[in-house]
């Protein structure tokens, strides 16, 4: 089984990060941060962040399942693709630092830190990643 865990800055070099994923369209798993996801961000992110991209990512990894899971206002999070033919028993996020939506007005204070949790069946055997 491989794994790929990165942060995507996100998705600032989109064209660089998904010719990557198409070459490494093999690997089983991929944990990634800095996730944009609806089109929008209500407050202020790098300049160049790219709103879409776990869509993006979808439309290219064809061959695994997106699980976006958000830290701040169903928008910006952490995401996991998992190859399709992998069966996922349970998934789930949990918050390690503060909790979802803890910006003040979206503008200040800190960010809650989230953890995503998939239990795979691999024949009579499981893995957690």
């Amino acid at each position: 089984m491989e794994l790929i865990c990165l942060n995507i800055l996100g998705g600032r070099k989109t064209e660089k990060f998904l010719s990557f994923l198409k070459n490494k369209s093999e690997v089983d798993i991929f944990c990634l941060q800095e996730v944009f996801d609806n089109g929008k961000c209500t407050r202020p992110v790098m300049e160049g962040s790219n709103m879409m991209i776990f869509e993006e990512i979808n439309n290219v990894l064809k061959e695994h399942r997106g699980y976006f899971a958000p830290h701040q206002n169903e928008e910006e999070g952490i995401a996991l693709f998992v190859k399709r033919n992998l069966i996922a028993e349970e998934y789930n996020d949990i918050f390690v630092h503060r909790y979802k939506n803890a910006m003040i007005n979206n503008h200040g204070g800190e960010l809650g830190r989230n953890i995503q949790k998939i239990k795979l069946k691999l024949g009579n055997r499981y893995v957690n990643v």
